[in-house]
Formats: C-alpha cells, structure tokens, sequence
C-alpha cells in the first residue's frame, strides 16, 4: 500500500488529491477501503476508485487506486495520520497490517473568515472550523417565522378537543336512528311494497314504451297491462291472483282514489285485455293509451293516502 499527496505546498482553498494504491494478490474485487483520518480544516469528497487487476489461481492480481480530493480552508501546517490497513494472509494464517508515512502539507494564505471577502466555495465549505465564526456574523437566516401561539395554550382541554368527541358522537346517534328507521321499513313488507310500487310500475311502462316504438302491439299491450296490474297489487298490498274489478274500486276507495281515476284505471284494463285478444287498434290509439295509463297513475300517487298500517 502507498499513500501520496499530489502537492504538499498548497494555498487556502487549491485542491489536493491524496492517492492511494493497494496492489498484491487476492481478493483485491471485494477488498475493504482504507480509511483515512483528515484534519477538520479540509472539505474532503468522496473518493474515485479504478481497479486494474486480471485474475490468476491465487485469486485478483493487480491494483486498486483510490484518488480522493480534499480542498484546506485555512493556513497552516497540517498532518494527514499515517494510514493503516489490516488484511488476512492465508499463507501463514493470520493478520497482517500495512502502514504508510504521515503526510504533512504546507497551507499558505488568509481564510474567508480572516480577509471578509465572499467566496463560492464548494457546498462542503462549512467546517467544524469556521463553526468558531459564527458569533461575527449570521448565517443560516430562517425567512419564515412559523406558527406561533400563545403561551400556556394547550390542545387538552381546549373547545377543539371537546369537539373531538361531540361530533362523533352526534354522528354515532344520528346514523344509529338512520339504521333503525330502516331496519323498522324493510320489516315493514306492507310499507315496502306501497312505496316501490310506482318505481315498478314506471319500469314495466318505460317497457311498453319500447314495445310501442318498435311497433309490438302485442308486447305493448302485455306490459302496460302487467305495469297497472302490478302496481294496484304493491299499492294496495294484494296478491295479484285476487285482484278483481271489485275489491280494486273498493279498495281504491278506502285510499281515497277520485272516482274519475279509478273509473279510468279500469277502463284502461279493460282495453288492454280486450286488445291482448282482438285486432290491435291503430298506432295512435295505443300511444294514447299508453299516456293515459301514465297519467292515472300519477293522479293516482298524488290522491291515494300514503298512511299505512304498520304491521
């Protein structure tokens, strides 16, 4: 191992690359780095490694050289340690330690801090030593000031901590009440049926509607039909299998229903029914049939009493 200085003569701030070769054979690939102890007045950098070494039976023959740049922020004359290497010989089975000279360099000329001039330097400018220079000037200026509040102000205790705790429990309450109203709606079969009754019904007529544009008569009239049918039924809460004329009317009746709508709802069945099983009628006919069925229903959900029995 050898350990040299490009220069040992330098001024403040010129640069200096300290060079060091291991060369032998071995494992020179995985070899471990020397260490060097540098004095704090020198900005040191990371060094540069190039190997140069071809492999034989006892292992990597060659060297390996680490050139590191260390750049002296003040004057003075400096030692660099004397360098120490360990490394295993297998050859007589135990440790061996290399040991280089003590470099000592020559550093002429005033610092920044001794002439007050401004220097760019390298971002590693600021050493332990120029620590010592603080007092003479500001450094590092903070230009926002931050958050501050007053003194003995605590979060504990505070209208944001009870806050903490109200507003989950508001939410806790209201969300249980929501869960428990609809708990209580889905055991409600009745109530459920009366209230998803327009929404079924507007989608077996939003069917019949498509029948009717693509000219299905048939079709048209089948699903309108199912549409009324199948509303009555969630509406008043009766299977379909026992709905007739009569107890529709009657029915109706008790919810309140106008008599005209109820006459019309039952005129508008008895044409479906008649024309499932007659010639269908023209295309204006059914396109005002079909309207008429949408509007008795909708009369229908503003007059028939939503108040339902609960079970």
């Amino acid at each position: 191992m050898s350990v040299s200085a490009s220069k040992k003569n330098v001024n403040v701030n010129d640069g200096v690359t300290i060079k060091t070769v291991l060369s032998g054979t071995g494992n020179l690939k995985t070899a471990g780095d020397p260490k060097i102890s540098f004095p704090p007045d020198f900005d040191v950098f990371d060094p540069e490694i190039t190997s140069d070494y071809s492999s034989t039976p006892s292992g990597h023959k060659g060297t390996k050289t680490y050139e590191q740049l260390i750049i002296p922020r003040h004057s003075g004359t400096f030692e660099i340690p004397a360098v120490e290497y360990v490394y295993f010989d297998p050859s007589v089975g135990q440790y061996r330690t290399l040991r280089s000279k003590p470099i000592v360099i020559q550093v002429e000329g005033e610092s920044q801090e001794q002439t007050g001039t401004t220097r760019v330097t390298s971002p590693g400018a600021s050493n332990r030593e120029s620590v010592q220079f603080l007092g003479q000037d500001i450094r590092y200026i903070k230009t926002k000031p931050g958050r501050l509040k007053p003194a003995n102000t605590f979060f504990f205790g505070s209208w944001k901590f009870y806050l903490g705790y109200i507003i989950p429990f508001v939410l806790f309450v209201l969300i249980s009440i929501l869960y428990r109203q609809k708990i209580k709606e889905n055991a409600n079969i009745q109530l459920k049926k009366t209230k998803r009754a327009n929404k079924m019904a507007s989608k077996r007529l939003k069917k019949a509607a498509r029948n009717l544009k693509s000219g299905n008569s048939e079709a048209f009239y089948e699903e309108l039909s199912k549409g009324l049918w199948g509303y009555l039924s969630d509406k008043l809460v009766i299977p379909i299998a026992d709905l007739s004329r009569d107890n529709i009317r009657i029915e109706l009746e008790k919810h309140g229903a106008n008599q005209d709508n109820i006459d019309k709802l039952l005129d508008i069945l008895d044409a479906c029914e008649y024309a499932r099983y007659s010639p269908a009628g023209a295309e204006s006919q059914r396109e005002n049939l079909y309207k008429e069925a949408v509007n008795v229903i909708s009369r229908l959900e503003r007059s028939i009493k939503k108040k339902i029995k609960n079970i």
